[in-house]
């Protein structure tokens, strides 16, 4: 999926249930987290990122911070108990509308829309802290990387970066999680039948499915690795397959056998008119659908039409990606990073996924470079300079200013762009001070 499509997709689940898009808990959806708990396992999750990188003896700045894919600010609002300032960055102007009416903190959390391939908003160095969790696994793998270099670029020397993304392996063996044999048995009906929906149009459908076997099925308060959903196909006339993924409808509780449940299915129409067949079957994900297993599938003829000129709401897809872990280490250390550890954390369902702890190696210069003159708003890069190399470069001014007079300029420009800095860095200073004053006042 290219990029503004994933913008596109994220864009409509922040329309239309945005917690739940994030955590994707099947308890909670159709608008049912409670925003005091969603916010609370954000709080719980960043409190153990700072507990571990203590535990691993990884010291980390506690200024400037970076929430990519920020969605509705879970994490952010978060980070804002550890760090002075938080930025937040989302692909869905929906989900940034979200996260900026739950903001807690003011002008201390920043929260923007950022579209591109890339994080040119921010400058070189801007960052002590970049953080991205349950995010890059929905991007292509060169996007994802190229994300991973720009969290390189934006950190500041001696920054610690933590992110998640899949190595896009099954975890284990999906067959060691399957389902008995005789347990793909299902009887599937629609309580409704439509006729004719719209090209590219979402029709939500409500379906009765049955049990038909002798076993239990575990619904989403007992998690599975490879869950059991509902989901359609469709195909032509004929009985070709035109798409096989598209809509997926998962169950709260454990469905007893000879149980039945109603669930709705938002299914998207395919883009061309036409007679198609809308073919409805369960899945135990990783494993089999269980019309492979022999059991009887629901078919529903339906006479997609033209679609009309109002705008049509899509039924969004969260796709999943992975990127194997040795491919992940070289992307960060070619951009300048150290991976200092590796875990797996199960963050992304059937995928194995990791979490990277890497530092950025500090230097004992760090240059202004040009992005910061051209994006104000930056934090400004901090400048140090031992007593040795001052002396260098007061001997080499000193040699600069016996040349030319365009030297000469030269060095002023560049004594100025340095007190401009120098300046900044103390106005920034001297408000931190005041409101950290205002907080424990």
């Amino acid at each position: 999926m290219e990029l503004n499509e994933v913008g596109l997709n994220w864009d409509e689940f922040g329309k239309q249930d945005p917690l739940w898009a994030i955590l994707t808990d099947p308890r909670y959806r159709g608008n049912r987290w409670d925003p005091n708990k969603f916010f609370e396992t954000g709080r719980a999750h960043i409190s153990g990122v700072m507990t571990e990188l203590d535990r691993i003896g990884v010291k980390v700045q506690r200024r400037w911070a970076l929430d990519f894919g920020c969605g509705v600010g879970r994490l952010t609002q978060a980070l804002c108990e550890h760090f002075v300032q938080c930025s937040g960055v989302d692909i869905a102007p929906s989900m940034v509308a979200e996260a900026e009416r739950y903001n807690r903190y003011g002008a201390r959390c920043q929260y923007h829309v950022n579209k591109a391939d890339n994080l040119r908003l921010f400058a070189d160095n801007s960052f002590d802290f970049v953080f991205s969790l349950i995010v890059l696994q929905h991007l292509e793998p060169e996007n994802a990387k190229g994300y991973i270099r720009e969290f390189m670029r934006v950190l500041a020397p001696g920054g610690v970066l933590v992110f998640q993304v899949p190595s896009g392996a099954l975890v284990g063996d999906a067959t060691a999680h399957a389902l008995p044999a005789s347990a793909f048995r299902a009887e599937i009906s629609l309580a409704a039948r439509p006729v004719t929906i719209k090209a590219n149009s979402v029709e939500h459908l409500r379906v009765r499915v049955r049990n038909a076997s002798t076993e239990c099925w575990p619904g989403g308060e007992n998690p599975s690795p490879v869950p059991i959903q509902l989901g359609n196909h469709w195909l032509s006339s004929d009985g070709a397959l035109v798409r096989l993924d598209d809509g997926r409808a998962q169950f709260r509780n454990d469905i007893h056998p000879q149980e039945e449940v109603e669930l709705t299915l938002a299914v998207n129409a395919p883009s061309t008119p036409g007679v198609y067949l809308l073919e409805l079957d369960m899945v135990q994900e990783g494993v089999a659908w269980f019309k492979d297993k022999g059991s009887q599938t629901c078919l529903v003829p339906l006479t997609v039409t033209e679609a009309s000129n109002a705008r049509q709401y899509l039924a969004p897809v969260m796709e999943m990606h992975g990127i194997p872990k040795p491919e992940v280490v070289r992307t960060v250390e070619e951009a300048g990073g150290k991976v200092i550890q590796a875990v797996e954390d199960g963050a992304a369902g059937v995928l194995t996924s990791y979490r990277y702890f890497v530092i950025k190696p500090a230097t004992a210069v760090t240059r202004i470079v040009e992005s910061d003159r051209v994006n104000p708003s930056a934090r400004p890069v901090e400048i140090s300079l031992g007593s040795h190399a001052s002396q260098q470069v007061s001997a080499s001014s000193d040699a600069k200013f016996s040349k030319s007079s365009s030297d000469q300029q030269i060095v002023i420009q560049t004594l100025s762009l340095h007190a401009k800095a120098i300046n900044t860095a103390l106005l920034r200073v001297l408000a931190l001070e005041e409101q950290l004053k205002q907080m424990r006042g």
